[in-house]
């Protein structure tokens, strides 16, 4: 699987979780990975960035049968007007915790969620939430 795969996997499932509503909408507005986004103010939104760890051999065997782990994080900036508290940006999180919490999709294996500390930065409260992955191959 690819770095471009493993981009479309993870932005697929946080897209298809984060509709709701008849017509389907999205729950609020998202900035998607690598892609240019203001978030608007006076409204929530939110932020998803992958980063890539380094990869490592997780195993040693036979050829073809060399386990490499790519670890990664994907990193999902919530945004809420400021001055308000953590109350909007605590309720997306909550919505948030459930689309990668432990989720599998072929080789690519999600942990919990780590809340990170709030940065309150006028007009916005931002809450940044991540999810450890990893994906495994075998090499020969």
């Amino acid at each position: 699987m690819s770095y471009a795969d493993v981009r479309a996997t993870i932005e697929q499932r946080f897209y298809d979780q984060w509709l709701t509503g008849s017509p389907a909408a999205l729950r609020t507005p998202v900035g998607w990975d690598g892609q240019a986004f203001e978030p608007p103010t006076g409204e929530s939104s939110v932020r998803l960035s992958i980063r890539e760890g380094e990869a490592f051999n997780a195993s040693m065997g036979s050829p073809g049968s060399n386990i490499v782990r790519y670890p990664g994080v994907v990193m999902i900036q919530i945004f809420t007007p400021g001055g308000q508290g953590s109350k909007a940006a605590r309720e997306l999180a909550d919505l948030i915790r459930p689309i990668f919490t432990n989720w599998r999709s072929g080789s690519i294996l999600f942990r919990t969620m780590s809340v990170l500390p709030p940065v309150e930065d006028p007009p916005f409260y931002m809450l940044p939430v991540s999810f450890a992955f990893q994906r495994d191959e075998t090499h020969g």
